[in-house]
């Protein structure tokens, strides 16, 4: 932004100096009296020296600087190189996923066929079976199912541990 006046750089420049009020022209300080923008350029000079009195800054070191340049530089080329594969992951499951849907609904009137015929044949036989289970080792039938569910979850239980070793 242009300053309005053309005195507002030289003022806020005595004062960052500390030659203000002392040290400057008579004419300045009769200029700063009548100016608004010269007074507010002396205001704001004067409370960012007195910040800059209180405040200890630490500069790091242009090694420690490099490296963290160097880090960032680093992260962004790995962020714009899997940005790509990001997108590209994303359209494939997109697009695996509506195969799946397509698939199912071709499949849908034979699944539901088989679904009925296998429902058929369940019931057909549960009500047979299970009179000769309980006969044969007087089990009730939720023991039976039971024990089956827990085999099965020791079973995939061995098979996750059997795969993650390899």
């Amino acid at each position: 932004m242009v300053p309005d006046c053309r005195h507002e750089f030289e003022v806020a420049a005595l004062v960052r100096a500390g030659r203000w009020p002392d040290a400057c022209e008579p004419e300045l300080r009769a200029h700063v009296d009548g100016c608004a923008e010269c007074r507010e350029a002396v205001t704001i000079a004067a409370l960012l020296l007195e910040a800059d009195r209180g405040a200890e800054v630490h500069v790091p070191s242009a090694a420690q600087m490099w490296w963290r340049l160097a880090v960032r530089a680093r992260l962004e080329r790995e962020q714009a190189a899997a940005r790509p594969v990001v997108w590209l992951q994303g359209i494939a499951a997109a697009c695996g996923v509506g195969v799946v849907l397509t698939v199912l609904g071709q499949l849908a009137p034979v699944l539901s066929g088989a679904a009925a015929s296998v429902a058929g044949r369940v019931a057909a036989t549960v009500p047979t079976a299970l009179p000769a289970m309980e006969l044969a080792g007087r089990v009730p039938s939720l023991l039976v199912v039971a024990g089956a569910l827990v085999l099965a979850g020791l079973a995939s239980t061995a098979v996750y541990f059997w795969v993650a070793d390899e």
